[in-house]
């Protein structure tokens, strides 16, 4: 049986027009607006306690945003009191959690630091900050060595980034594979009583 188009040519002219326009609600990226929303919210919170002359400009946010992710706040086992001192002040994670939350993206921080994964490889690139899974890799693969710029790559929201050099994506993905195969271990323990 010969299949046919079922797609008429106004149809597919139709579905042309609108997949520019088109937005689903189920992404693993934030849009360039929340990305804003949330850089503007962190700013107005961190200004509050900082000198008016000298307020915190949107690059100074993102580079707060990229060390914090950089290091594992994307993880909602990361302490919220978890802090770093930028820009002449201590900043908690739990300042870009509450801009999430006033954003309308709580508990987003994995979908923030997809959205500007490049970025943040870029900044910790030359601050020499490696990734938070950057042991773990150098754990599963002792035979490697990774130079400051690889070590960058190294964070768990690399995984789909094709920025991300192809080998180092892989060795990301494996730290998952590795962890659901422990946890399947743990399951079947726990059924089988062993």
């Amino acid at each position: 049986m010969e299949e046919k188009n079922i797609i008429s040519p106004e149809l597919q002219k139709m579905l042309i027009e609108e997949r520019d326009k088109l937005r689903t609600f189920r992404s693993n990226k934030l849009s360039l607006q929340a990305i804003n929303d949330v850089i503007e919210k962190i700013k107005i919170e961190l200004n509050q306690t900082r000198d008016r002359k000298n307020p915190l400009n949107d690059d100074q946010v993102k580079i707060i945003i990229a060390i914090h992710f950089q290091q594992g706040g994307t993880a909602r086992s990361c302490d919220g009191n978890t802090t770093i001192y930028a820009f002449d002040q201590d900043i908690k994670l739990a300042t870009i959690r509450k801009a999430l939350k006033l954003a309308g993206h709580k508990n987003s921080e994995r979908k923030l630091a997809r959205s500007l994964a490049t970025y943040i490889h870029s900044v910790c690139e030359v601050l020499e900050i490696p990734g938070n899974l950057c042991n773990k890799i150098a754990r599963l693969h002792p035979e490697n060595t990774y130079s400051p710029s690889e070590e960058a790559w190294l964070s768990d929201f690399q995984a789909d980034n094709k920025d991300c050099p192809p080998h180092l994506r892989e060795h990301i993905n494996k730290t998952f594979k590795k962890g659901q195969q422990k946890d399947i271990n743990k399951n079947t323990n726990k059924k089988t009583g062993k």
